[in-house]
């Protein structure tokens, strides 16, 4: 019986230990990252925790942040922009896939913006939109 008991209770230690106790702080990348995974994006309060993440010092975290911006249809063309203007390289290519993704205005600004970006893949992102798009207007010919 003793045995059942400190296998009981080893378990219960273990899955505390590794689930973290309710109401805590995330303070691993790992934490910080399942806490942006288990909120509903489309909440204006998951909208502003997932923004925050973005400036998270783990390059995990910050795109884990990203994709579920770019995933949630109600994200906001603002919100998508300052994806693009993040240092990491893929958090800028998955926010201009995101605005590519929904044409527009918006689509043309991340274009201009990432066709001058120091890094060549998003820069061969935003060349082969416009070369799938030819987009034809005053703006795209100047």
């Amino acid at each position: 019986m003793r045995r059942i008991r400190w296998g009981t209770l080893t378990l219960a230690g273990i899955l505390m230990i590794s689930l973290g106790c309710a109401g805590t702080t995330p303070t691993t990348p790992a934490q910080r990252r399942m806490a942006l995974l288990q909120v509903d994006p489309a909440t204006a309060e998951a909208q502003t925790q997932l923004l925050a993440g973005l400036s998270d010092e783990d390059p995990l975290v910050r795109r884990t942040a990203a994709r579920r911006l770019a995933m949630t249809p109600t994200t906001s063309v603002e919100s998508l922009t300052l994806l693009i203007d993040n240092e990491d390289i893929l958090v800028r290519r998955t926010g201009l896939s995101a605005l590519l993704g929904r044409g527009g205005d918006g689509a043309l600004v991340a274009s201009a913006r990432a066709l001058a970006d120091s890094n060549v893949m998003v820069r061969v992102a935003a060349v082969e939109y416009l070369a799938a798009a030819r987009p034809f207007s005053d703006r795209v010919l100047d």
